[in-house]
């Protein structure tokens, strides 16, 4: 991955784990954004460059949680993917029309996100810390693996984790 790549990658990162549940009301186009909220210039900026494109026209929605398919749309448009381009997810609980449907394809075709089991993907589901990493972990390359592997264990309590850190 390019070094750029990187940056925004840990942007990303950044900006989901601290949008997460922060309080709601206008700014860069979005009436439930206020323009002195310390959010505001990272939901200005990820607006601006189409990462996300909020719940609404006129709504961001800032006190909701991320989903593990707003996460994988949010990475695919960080990559430039083309989702008509991408193929369908090969999940059954990923709707054909979904928004995220060929990101999550492409995610998982990349090897980027694997889901809950071989079938089921749970895109609606909020997305936990411990998923987000094991995701940026995945994208990395290699040799950056096991600084993100180590930060990643530290901070989880999820037994899955640990198990796919330590196998990776």
């Amino acid at each position: 991955m390019r070094r750029h790549s990187w940056s925004k990658l840990v942007m990303l990162l950044v900006v989901v784990l601290l949008l997460g549940a922060v309080p709601a009301a206008a700014f860069a186009g979005f009436a439930d954004v206020p323009a002195d909220a310390w959010y505001a210039p990272a939901v200005q900026t990820c607006a601006e460059k189409g990462l996300f494109q909020g719940t609404s026209p006129t709504t961001f929605s800032p006190e909701l949680s991320v989903t593990r398919g707003m996460f994988v749309t949010v990475l695919g448009r960080m990559e430039n993917i083309d989702p008509t381009q991408a193929g369908a997810s090969g999940f059954m609980d990923v709707p054909e029309d979904a928004y995220y449907v060929g990101y999550v394809g492409w995610a998982a075709r990349s090897g980027i996100v694997v889901g809950v089991s071989d079938s089921v993907f749970e895109p609606e589901r909020a997305i936990s810390r411990q998923e987000i990493c094991m995701i940026v972990m995945r994208r990395l390359p290699s040799g950056q693996r096991n600084r993100c592997m180590c930060a990643a264990a530290r901070g989880s309590s999820t037994v899955w984790a640990i198990i796919i850190l330590l196998r990776t």
